[in-house]
Parts: C-alpha cells; structure tokens; sequence
C-alpha cells in the first residue's frame, strides 16, 4: 500500500469515527482495522493503537468475538513494538483469558503464542541493556520461565486441536483433501515454533542457571524434533533460524572453541536453507546473524587471549 493510499484509507476511517455514518458496525469494523494494519505497517503504532480501539469499542457494542479477540491481540503486539512490555503483557493476556471464556481453541494458542514472545523480547530488551544486571535480577528469570510456561503451553492446545482434526478426519467431516493438508501444515508449523520457543528458554536456562544437564538435554531434544518436523515440510525459513541460532549457542558456551566445526557446520546450514527460502530479507537476515556470530566470536577469543595479562591503568 503506497502513502497516497494509506492517506485515503485514514481519512475515510476518521470521518467515520467523527460522523453518523451510514456504516453498520460490522463495516466500521473492517475499516477500522484496515486502517490500523496501514499503520501498524509503516510503523505509527499510536495512530495504529487508535484505529484498533476504535474497532475494539464497536465490537464490544456488538459482542463480536472474533473481532473483539482480533483487537486484543494486535493492541498487545503494538505495544509491544513500542517497548512498553507490562501494557503489552495486559492486553495479551486479556486476549488469552478471552479466548478461554469463548472456548475458542485456535486464538487460546495464539494468546499463549504472543505472551511466549512477549516475555522473550521483554528479557532480549533487557540483556541488552549494559546497565541492567541480568545475572542478579529476579525479572529475568521470571520472564525466562513465563515464556517457557506459555510455550508449553501453547504446545498442548496444538497437539488438542491436532488430535480433534485427526478426529475430524476420521469420522469424515473434513472430506477436501487439500483443506486438511493445510490445515495440517498450519498445526506442524505452530509446532515447530512452539518447539523453538521452548529451546530457546531451555538454552536461557542453561547458559544462566549453572549448567544443568537436564535443560541442555531438554534443548537439544525440542531442537532435534523442530528439524526433523520441518524438513518433513520443507519449513526452510525456520530452518535456517534453527541453525542460526544452534550457531550462537554453541558460541557463547564457556568452552566453546571446542565446538568450531559444529559452529561452522550450522553456520553453513543457515544459509543453505535461507537461500532456499527465495526470500531476500530473509537471507540477509540469516547473514546478519552469522556476521554477528563470527564478530562476537573474535571478540571472545580475543578476550579470553588477554585474561593471562595485568592491565594497568
């Protein structure tokens, strides 16, 4: 959508916020969010956040669930973006104790979804924060467990939603084939995720809470099952993340130059299947990452080459 496009849309949705219009709620509704997503896209996440509480507060008027849901969620990601984490944190769990009293299965997994990235990019903020001391504080580690929780959690509703469309299937309800296989695409790929979000935290909690086997144990498996699934499906974009990722947690072990050929190894995996992606932005995010892989490598090393040495000042 260009700038004169997105002008247009604002103004319709500000006059009908404005006026008596002849829009029933539902179209208010639709445009609202339209507006929003506009803004949301070129990164105004106050005009956005007006837009979706106005659609919220017609969807309230007309007990809209779905709609109501919607607004929630993106009210929450948009303050998220914005770095104000214990507003984004309400909104999303307003979404979740929603989702739960519509007994909505599918916007209960993206609520637990949105926290378990909430919680990760609220702790990534403050680690990287030179001046906030992660190792001492009780919020990180209390943000580390509340994205592990919610991944765990999330993964249960997948496996309840995958076990009732194995259900469906079997007692013929879904008769389009190629329906179910997407739908069954879409399950493995929140499960892939969902196992990435789980590794990711049980990676957190090795290298910070002293090395325990048990969590590098539990990383290595959900690592191991997010491969296998997505080179079932071909989900080469979290592959190349899965390997991106494998590379810095190998780096930032204590006794990491043990592991150079696994470093390198994965390294090369990223940016295989980031190629295989066809998507541009994503490789060059994938090489992003590796670069910076390969920087904080040569500063560790180089740190570790000046420890036998006194400076003084």
């Amino acid at each position: 959508m260009n700038k004169k496009s997105i002008q247009k849309l604002l103004k319709k949705a500000n006059q009908i916020s404005e006026l008596n219009s002849q829009y029933n709620s539902k179209e208010k509704i639709d445009i609202y969010h339209e507006a929003a997503q506009a803004c949301r896209f070129i990164g105004n996440y106050d005009e956005a956040i007006k837009y979706y509480n106005l659609a919220l507060y017609e969807s309230q008027l007309d007990d809209l669930h779905d709609d109501i849901l919607y607004c929630y969620r993106f009210l929450g990601e948009c303050y998220l973006y914005k770095n104000e984490f214990y507003t984004s944190e309400r909104y999303h769990l307003n979404f979740l104790s929603l989702a739960k009293q519509y007994d909505n299965d599918e916007r209960i997994e993206q609520a637990y979804t949105c926290l378990t990235n909430t919680y990760w990019i609220w702790l990534s903020y403050l680690q990287d924060d030179i001046l906030y001391d992660c190792e001492h504080d009780q919020l990180s580690r209390d943000l580390c467990k509340r994205s592990l929780d919610a991944a765990q959690n999330s993964l249960l509703i997948i496996k309840k939603l995958n076990d009732k469309l194995e259900n469906d299937v079997k007692e013929k309800r879904l008769i389009i084939i190629k329906d179910t296989e997407q739908k069954q695409q879409d399950l493995a790929l929140r499960r892939v995720r969902s196992y990435i979000n789980i590794a990711n935290a049980m990676s957190e909690k090795y290298i910070n809470d002293g090395k325990d086997n048990a969590n590098l144990q539990a990383f290595s498996q959900y690592i191991k099952n997010a491969i296998k699934l997505s080179k079932k499906y071909n989900f080469y974009e979290e592959l190349a993340r899965l390997h991106s990722s494998l590379s810095g947690f190998y780096l930032f072990l204590p006794n990491y130059l043990h592991y150079k050929k696994e470093i390198i190894a994965t390294m090369k995996q990223a940016i295989h299947y980031a190629s295989l992606t066809k998507n541009t932005n994503e490789y060059l995010s994938c090489v992003y990452d590796i670069a910076q892989v390969r920087f904080c490598g040569r500063c560790l090393t180089i740190l570790k080459k000046t420890e036998n040495y006194k400076i003084y000042f």
